[in-house]
């Protein structure tokens, strides 16, 4: 963001986000995995759209995000990390 904004010549909104705004490293784990051969012929008799690229995805979901919030961001049920990848939650 702050690149397009050098980009755009925006310092004024580039001075605000570094004073107001956080902008933490986020991962998610959700599988998608190939999808059953008869998945588009399901998707057309449900809604009449002939989808030739569909994506399944499994139930699972989970969305880190680095700890850059006060305590009360968990109670959402979300969790937090203290880095990217590769560090632990």
């Amino acid at each position: 963001m702050v690149e397009f904004l050098q980009l755009t010549g925006k310092q004024a909104v580039i001075d605000w986000m570094a004073a107001n705004t956080t902008c933490p490293n986020t991962m998610v784990d959700r599988i998608t995995p190939r999808p059953a051969a008869d998945l588009p012929a399901r998707i057309k008799a449900q809604t009449g759209i002939d989808d030739k690229a569909p994506v399944m995805g499994e139930t699972f979901i989970q969305w880190v995000v680095e700890n850059n919030f006060r305590d009360a961001a968990e109670s959402g049920g979300g969790r937090r990390g203290d880095g990217g990848v590769g560090h632990p939650v």
